[in-house]
């Protein structure tokens, strides 16, 4: 019989991201945002684990101006663990956006 295990922790880190959508024609560059949020994995049998998420996402953009976006997504990482130190995930994932915001630049 297997004793489920269930762990928890912080993550944190940088995304890298630039937009495609607001307007084709631009070359956006990628831009750095900050990334981090909680996170439950329940390993229900020894190989096979679920990790939901929580977590805060700022994604910035910039080609002249910048648009910056504020999300919050909640994965639902699927886990199947090959050895101790390494595990294959996928997962399909929420997202929410909070906020989005518009600065221009100005250049003289």
């Amino acid at each position: 019989m297997y004793c489920q295990r269930i762990s928890s922790g912080v993550k944190a880190g940088i995304n890298f991201s630039r937009d495609h959508f607001t307007n084709p024609d631009f070359n956006t560059e990628y831009k750095s945002g900050f990334a981090g949020g909680i996170y439950l994995t329940i390993m229900l049998t020894e190989k096979f684990g679920i990790q939901p998420e929580l977590l805060y996402s700022r994604q910035n953009v910039a080609d002249g101006d910048i648009l910056k976006y504020t999300y919050l997504n909640a994965p639902i990482v699927l886990r199947y663990q090959v050895t101790k130190a390494v595990s294959i995930q996928a997962c399909p994932q929420l997202g929410y956006l909070m906020n989005a915001r518009f600065h221009a630049l100005f250049y003289e």
